[in-house]
């Protein structure tokens, strides 16, 4: 029985949340649920669309009752649905758990941080506009798949003033479009993996408007 307990809390700790990509874009949400259907109980599934065509954006998050049922869909990695291969894999963002904050662990100087388990739906505008609060903000990166073209789920806000990352972690584990939030300072250059882009020119973006008026003179 001590065995059987230690095992469920075990499972417990560990994310029951697989994360799909290569889906077909044409694929339904029932289509999908479809799929998984034989792995056991799904509680949740998001699937974010297109809002011109409706049609799915490529990957999904699906959310089962059980960790057993996540094993057995992680089996079915590579399954074939309308001559596209589904990758299969745990959901990484979800099994992050926000840390205790400690003031004395942010380097001095820095005015950077980042942002995980984010709503795959978020704008640049509705995370500015939560942590405007904290400071004045000089950009912020949201950050894609470099092949998939799809939001990673985390992005990098650079404040102009260092106090500001400090306020900034006081949302860590404070949600956001019903996900709970790990914020943490940043000190390190970006990946070369990483692709950053801004859908339209936004004031929580210096860097990039400088550019855009820089154009703009010379258009004129």
């Amino acid at each position: 029985m001590k065995e059987m307990n230690l095992q469920e809390e075990s499972n417990q700790s560990e994310s029951k949340t697989v994360f799909v990509s290569g889906i077909p874009y044409e694929l339904t949400e029932d289509e999908l649920k479809e799929i998984f259907t034989d792995c056991g109980e799904i509680t949740e599934i998001k699937m974010p669309k297109y809002q011109d065509s409706g049609k799915n954006r490529g990957y999904a998050h699906v959310t089962f009752k059980k960790q057993s049922h996540v094993n057995k869909a992680l089996e079915k990695n590579k399954t074939t649905v309308k001559n596209r291969y589904l990758t299969i894999e745990l959901s990484k963002g979800e099994s992050e758990k926000p840390r205790k904050v400690d003031y004395n662990d942010v380097p001095e100087g820095c005015t950077t941080v980042i942002i995980k388990n984010l709503d795959y739906t978020i704008s640049e505008k509705e995370l500015g506009d939560k942590f405007k609060p904290c400071g004045d903000i000089e950009s912020i990166r949201l950050v894609y798949h470099s092949k998939l073209n799809h939001f990673k789920g985390f992005a990098f806000i650079d404040f102009a003033n260092p106090e500001s990352v400090k306020i900034a972690l006081n949302l860590n584990g404070k949600e956001l479009k019903g996900r709970k939030m790990i914020v943490d300072y940043e000190e390190t250059k970006p990946k070369k993996g990483f692709r950053f882009k801004s859908a339209e020119p936004s004031k929580f973006n210096k860097e990039y408007q400088q550019i855009l008026n820089k154009k703009r003179r010379k258009d004129k």
